[in-house]
């Protein structure tokens, strides 16, 4: 059980900021996403957490992930202000 928890809990931390921050994206500049839009962004994190867990660059990844979640709710913050 204790892989499958860690492998879980990473990918939450990696859907869940990237997510935030489409999602503070998308309500800043008043974009309406679609359903498949938004499964097409969830399904590609997937695929890049897994292609850079494969690699063995998960901490690399997560800071550049961060990062744009950080810019990207900067900027919806400044469209907004």
């Amino acid at each position: 059980w204790q892989p499958a928890h860690l492998w879980l809990s990473q990918a939450s931390s990696f859907l869940g900021l990237p997510l935030l921050g489409a999602a503070a994206l998308a309500l800043g500049r008043g974009w309406a996403w679609s359903r498949p839009n938004w499964g097409r962004i969830l399904l590609g994190l997937c695929a890049f957490f897994e292609l850079f867990r494969q690699l063995g660059y998960l901490e690399d990844y997560r800071l550049a992930l961060n990062l744009a979640t950080l810019v990207l709710i900067l900027y919806a913050g400044a469209v907004q202000w």
